[in-house]
C-alpha cells in the first residue's frame, strides 16, 4: 500500500473512531457501583419516607451490594439522586432505579431501591448528571 493511501486510511480510521467516541451517549444512570458515592447529587434534597416494614439499605444500587443498614417503616431519607441498578419487583411492577440518600436516623448515606420509596423516586435527579444551567437574558 502506498504511503498516500496508507495515510488516507489512517486518517479515515482515526476520524471515525473520534466520531464514535464523541457521539457515544454517556449513561450516568448505569455508572454507580457497590460502595460508590455519586460525584454529583442534589444538595438539600427532598425528604422521602420508605414504606416497607423492613428494607435493606445497601452500599450500592444492586442486590449484590453489601447491606449497610436495615431501614424500618417511616424512617426519613434525604433523596439525593437515582441510578439504574438491579431490577426489584413489587406487586408485579418492575423498579429499575435506586436512590442514593442520606438516612437521617443513621446519619449515613445509603442506597435504597425505588420500589420501597413513597414516591418511587420519581422526583430524584439522575446521579452524576447535574441539571442544565439556564441562560439568562
Amino acid at each position: 500500500m502506498g504511503s498516500r493511501l496508507r495515510s488516507a486510511v489512517v486518517a479515515f480510521v482515526m476520524t471515525t473512531v473520534s466520531m464514535i467516541v464523541v457521539l457515544a451517549p454517556a449513561n450516568p444512570a448505569h455508572a454507580a457501583t457497590c460502595g460508590s458515592s455519586p460525584t454529583w447529587f442534589k444538595p438539600g434534597a427532598q425528604d422521602g419516607i420508605h414504606f416497607a416494614n423492613v428494607v435493606n439499605l445497601r452500599t450500592g444500587p444492586y442486590t449484590t451490594c453489601a447491606i449497610k443498614k436495615v431501614g424500618y417503616w417511616g424512617h426519613v431519607l434525604k433523596l439525593r439522586c437515582k441510578a439504574r441498578g438491579t431490577t426489584v419487583w413489587l406487586n408485579g411492577v418492575p423498579y429499575y432505579d435506586w436512590t442514593f440518600a442520606w438516612h437521617n436516623d443513621y446519619q449515613t448515606n445509603v442506597w435504597i431501591t425505588n420500589a420501597y420509596l413513597g414516591d418511587h423516586g420519581r422526583n430524584a435527579p439522575v446521579c452524576d448528571a447535574p441539571p442544565p444551567v439556564r441562560e439568562t437574558d
